[in-house]
């Protein structure tokens, strides 16, 4: 009987691949820590291993084809092989001095310098940039090409600019003249205030003071005034005063009392939008409302005694300083966001956000009897004291309940009615004739 001789196993084509892996992992490695002096070495050994792989690859994958001192892929082959082609022959990064870590990588001639985002980067011809004290470095693309910077660069902190209020208004960019801007404030504060003194100015105040000290309530002055003089242009400022109140109020978070009067002016004489669904004099009126609450413009300042007293309003992280409630001007911008607040709930048939307090009927008797009361003070006053009949009114019938019905032939909807007549007429009777209406 004759013994057939044993074919000795031959390692398969995986396990080949896989000790191929291997190499090109140690390869790799060696790239690195090979210095620019053995450069042509390097890629010589390179060379043989990358032909020693793709030998082994046309066997193990049918797809590849090896032709005369090349080859082909049809299709794509391992990522090994694609790493292996691109680490074949790859130019060595110039090496610095690891000693001084925090010196900057030198520029090579031929070499752009980039700047982006205030730092200084340089780059190589083939776009790659070496690494600074043995770190890695990242790659950022910008504009479809790549910079490189250490991986533990980290962008020191700017210090953030101090809060300013100056901007080039109307005025200065050249819009209106400074003269046409003089004929609108003065138009305002001589024929608009008497219908409705919610925002005054002491005598002898001139648009270049308001200009000067409060610029927000001057362009929506001009706004409001230009309808009346130069009514082309109304559009064009109400336009920039709601973007200057986006900007202050929604962006910056500002609250200050010129904010509110500024808001008041837009108010009442506000300019219609060509679509209705555009109104927005209902928002303006509670952010002047709500800004006024957070001041605490609605109630009388604490006693200096209290422990408590000026804990945030006299904080030092606040920007501006909040204005004393108890003061002529604040008062008189309270009760005016009162007025309107309860204006437009009657109106709209919507809820109230401000109601009726003892600080408002105290506001009402400084402005009619302080020598430092402008005289149409006493004008906001009557208005505010209708105004809060007519809230009596409103929360009597449930006015802000749209869906709420109310019988005039109810006995108590009728006794209301007769004790609100007896209101109107006391109020009526009490007007001082220097303050009544010119009919």
């Amino acid at each position: 009987m004759v013994t057939v001789p044993s074919r000795k196993r031959q390692k398969k084509t995986d396990s080949r691949v896989a000790e191929l892996e291997k190499k090109i992992d140690a390869l790799t490695a060696s790239l690195h820590a090979t210095q620019s002096g053995s450069n042509s070495v390097a890629h010589g050994s390179d060379n043989g291993m990358e032909q020693e792989l793709l030998s082994a690859q046309a066997r193990h994958n049918p797809y590849q084809q090896v032709t005369n001192g090349g080859y082909t892929t049809p299709f794509p082959g391992r990522p090994e092989t694609r790493m292996a082609n691109e680490w074949a022959g790859y130019p060595k990064a110039p090496e610095f001095d690891m000693r001084k870590p925090s010196a900057p990588p030198m520029v090579v001639a031929g070499q752009k310098r980039k700047h982006v985002e205030g730092r200084d980067f340089s780059t190589t011809p083939d776009n790659r940039s070496p690494s600074v004290s043995g770190q890695p470095r990242k790659s950022l693309d910008i504009g479809g090409q790549q910079y490189g910077y250490a991986g533990s660069y980290t962008e020191p902190e700017k210090p953030k600019p101090a809060q300013t209020h100056e901007y080039a208004d109307v005025v200065d960019r050249g819009l209106i003249t400074a003269d046409m801007a003089t004929r609108m404030f003065n138009c305002y504060v001589d024929r608009m205030a008497l219908y409705m003194p919610a925002v005054v100015f002491p005598p002898g105040t001139t648009a270049a003071d308001v200009r000067k000290s409060k610029p927000t309530l001057f362009l929506a002055i001009l706004s409001a005034g230009s309808g009346m003089n130069y009514p082309e242009l109304q559009r064009m400022l109400t336009k920039e005063v709601m973007g200057i109140y986006a900007d202050r109020i929604i962006c910056n978070g500002e609250k200050t009392l010129e904010i509110i009067q500024a808001l008041h002016v837009s108010t009442l004489w506000y300019w219609p939008p060509e679509h209705f669904e555009e109104l927005k004099f209902y928002q303006l009126i509670h952010i002047a409302a709500v800004m006024a609450i957070d001041i605490g413009m609605g109630k009388r300042s604490k006693s200096t005694k209290s422990k408590n007293a000026g804990l945030w309003r006299d904080h030092p992280w606040r920007r501006t300083p909040y204005p004393d409630p108890e003061s002529i001007e604040a008062r008189r911008a309270w009760l005016s966001c009162y007025f309107l607040c309860c204006n437009a709930a009657m109106g709209l048939r919507r809820p109230n956000l401000i109601r009726w307090s003892p600080f408002m009927a105290d506001s009402l008797d400084v402005l009619e009897s302080s020598p430092e009361a402008a005289p149409s003070d006493r004008v906001l006053c009557q208005w505010v004291r209708s105004q809060h009949i007519a809230e009596e009114v409103g929360t009597s019938f449930s006015m802000d309940d749209p869906l709420a019905t109310v019988s005039i032939s109810d006995q108590k909807v009728q006794y209301a009615l007769k004790g609100f007549e007896r209101d109107l007429e006391k109020w009526s009777s009490q007007i001082p004739p220097d303050v009544q209406s010119r009919k």
